[in-house]
């Protein structure tokens, strides 16, 4: 069982009981639909940005968050084992879609399907931390 579901402040919140993430004092295992929306809204935007040059990496469009190959999994397998397995909050994964999107603004790139994993992985940490992490001052 992982921390979070034990957690008292976890299990007597009051927005995790009415968004039905708790049920009788425990975490609930099925993923969220935000999950659902958010796979949905990162693979319109891989359609909007469909480019055979781009999918390929042209030298032109690498950005340091492109891989060599595009994973296997999809995008929506990949946000159901990040909720399963980090006990990130879903607004965590609200957070990490307006990081990409603030940083795809801020540096002119593209989602791309050699990216988009990297990039969802890397703001769903950075969320985490901001937002999910409790730290005890000395």
């Amino acid at each position: 069982m992982d921390s979070l579901a034990t957690d008292p402040a976890f299990i007597d919140s009051d927005v995790y009981l009415r968004l039905g993430l708790i049920i009788e004092g425990k975490r609930l295992k099925k993923p969220p639909t935000v999950l659902s929306r958010l796979s949905s809204s990162l693979e319109r935007s891989l359609l909007l940005n469909h480019d055979d040059k781009i999918l390929l990496g042209s030298p032109d469009s690498v950005t340091v968050f492109d891989g060599r190959s595009p994973p296997e999994i999809s995008i929506a397998h990949y946000l159901d084992r990040i909720f399963k397995y980090s006990c990130c909050s879903p607004s965590c994964f609200v957070i990490a879609h307006i990081y990409i999107d603030h940083f795809l603004h801020k540096t002119r790139a593209l989602l791309k399907p050699l990216n988009v994993h990297r990039l969802i992985i890397t703001t769903v940490m950075l969320a985490a931390k901001v937002f999910d992490d409790r730290y005890v001052t000395h």
